[in-house]
């Protein structure tokens, strides 16, 4: 027959019954246990202190005692007012025992045991205070580093530091403070002192991973790694990250290795490259571009005069005014009044050993205004706007067109490493550091990344700062598709950890996210449901 709804309802309620009678006999069983536990280890403590009294073994003083500090006591009536000695009662005076009253004694006794049992070191009560502010920092820093605010939870963690040491979760807490502020160094610094104190803390090796390999110490992460593989044998995270790491280092000793090597023997102008050979399917597939080689500034060798003149030439206008206006100071007030200061004339370069060109109209004007002569104070201004005697016009031509063929090839240069960059969302995790730099690489990835595969690629590694550049840069990919961002973020929600990277989103982040929303709820295609329940999944609902 079937049970109705009230019966069963009354076996539930039996079931429960017994159940918390069963519970309750194992805890007053456990009671009583633990109540002979410690009656059995009073009894040896007491048999303990009579042993010791009645032993006649002379011990050393005990080190250290006179800097031991002494220990407070609670005050008694008995310390104030100390209690006269009682004269023994005789076993044959009956009506002294007749007075005398055990009960009395008794709690006399019982009461001296008492007030010894609560006296406690300065020691000790300064300890404890320090280890409880040590926790209420770390309580605070805690709660700053969920808000965002690095700074000050790293001040919380340095003050509990300094009220105890030895806490590694304090040291483990502040680096983590420190690798969000990018302070590699100081973060590995402070993951050592937390292993020291706990060589057992997998959180430690794994900050201390991260640090380094921010430091590029990429074999030191590696046996970081290794370590948390052998306290945790399934730890995911250590074991991706540990695989990631040797291809990394793999690939850089191969690199190594394929360098050209230079001999010592031969000077760097012979020095000669080795070719490097490569199969045909790792070769390069780009067509190839001729590239036009101009020589600039390539002179004959300049003579000690043509330099120093090029040299006063360089000089601006200020500095040589303020060269004329010292040297004629000193010559005023070094040499005789009357005299009249020197001239101060140009160092005419010794003409260059090359056929000159055939001295045209204006070349012979220069001539001839170059041998009248000048006043000092002329020649002094105008000293730096001449041009150089070594270099011709014709020079000048050429190097002027030389310089503009150098900038549009580096201009290409960069187009071309801008248009080399090809998003593998197989390796999205390894690129990650990479590509969040530059906008336009993230929404090159999110255009060829496919929605359901986002729990698959990311898996674990998502975090605050994923989340928003995502976000961001879902409107720039997919300009004229809300549909298609709406598929991107629901599945972004399906991700691991999603929910504990939505914690520590700042205020601006999440003002990034909604500007997103709100973006898409203009936008007649979406579903408002939908992007009701997302929205309330990101935390901006």
């Amino acid at each position: 027959m079937p049970i109705s709804e009230h019966e069963q309802k009354l076996l539930t309620l039996q079931n429960q019954i017994r159940e918390n009678q069963v519970e309750m006999q194992d805890y007053l069983k456990d009671l009583d246990n633990w109540q002979n536990e410690i009656s059995k280890k009073e009894k040896a403590l007491k048999d303990n202190k009579e042993s010791d009294k009645t032993s006649s073994r002379v011990l050393p003083p005990i080190r250290n005692s006179s800097r031991r500090k002494k220990k407070r006591k609670v005050k008694s009536t008995s310390e104030t007012t100390p209690a006269p000695k009682s004269n023994r009662i005789r076993s044959y005076d009956y009506a002294a025992w007749e007075k005398f009253d055990a009960d009395k004694v008794c709690d006399e006794i019982s009461e001296d045991k008492s007030s010894s049992s609560e006296s406690l070191t300065d020691e000790e009560l300064e300890e404890l205070q320090q280890k409880q502010q040590a926790l209420d920092e770390k309580d605070k820093g805690n709660e700053y580093f969920k808000k965002g605010e690095y700074m000050l939870a790293i001040d919380h963690y340095s003050r509990g530091l300094q009220c105890d040491p030895t806490n590694p979760l304090l040291a483990a807490n502040r680096a983590m403070a420190l690798l969000k502020q990018d302070k590699y160094a100081a973060a590995e610094e402070d993951c050592n002192t937390c292993l020291r104190l706990d060589p057992t803390y997998i959180k430690g090796y794994l900050r201390r991973a991260t640090a380094r390999c921010g430091l590029l110490k990429y074999k030191e992460a590696l046996g970081d790694y290794h370590k948390v593989l052998r306290l945790d044998p399934s730890n995911k995270l250590a074991r991706v990250e540990a695989d990631k790491l040797q291809k990394k280092i793999e690939i850089a000793e191969k690199c190594d290795s394929e360098k050209s090597v230079i001999n010592d023997d031969d000077t760097p102008e012979e020095a000669v490259f080795k070719d490097i050979f490569k199969p045909p399917s790792e070769r390069s597939k780009k067509p190839l571009r001729r590239i036009e080689i101009e020589e600039i500034g390539v002179e004959e060798k300049l003579t000690h005069d043509q330099l120093s003149a090029k040299m006063e030439q360089s000089r601006s206008k200020a500095e040589q005014k303020q060269i004329n206006k010292d040297q004629l100071s000193f010559q005023q007030y070094t040499g005789d009044s009357k005299k009249t200061p020197p001239k101060i004339e140009e160092i005419q370069p010794k003409p260059a050993e090359k056929t000159q060109p055939k001295p045209t109209e204006k070349t012979q004007l220069k001539q001839t205004e170059k041998t009248q002569p000048k006043p000092a104070e002329e020649i002094s201004i105008n000293a730096p706007r001449q041009n150089s005697p070594a270099v011709t016009p014709d020079e000048t031509k050429s190097t002027e067109k030389s310089k503009i063929p150098c900038d549009q090839s580096l201009v290409c240069s960069v187009d071309e490493e801008s248009l080399a960059f090809q998003p593998d969302p197989k390796n999205f995790q390894y690129n990650w550091p990479q590509v969040k730099k530059d906008s336009n690489k993230i929404s090159q990835y999110l255009k060829v990344l496919n929605p359901e595969s986002y729990p698959t690629l990311v898996n674990q590694f998502i975090d605050a700062e994923m989340v928003t550049k995502l976000c961001a840069n879902l409107q720039n990919a997919f300009p004229s598709d809300a549909e298609l961002i709406v598929k991107h973020l629901s599945h972004l929600c399906k991700v691991k950890r999603f929910q504990m990277a939505i914690m520590f989103l700042s205020s601006s982040e999440k003002q990034v996210i909604k500007d997103l929303f709100d973006y898409l709820k203009q936008q007649p295609n979406c579903e408002v449901t939908e992007l009701q329940r997302i929205s309330k999944l990101f935390g901006v609902g």
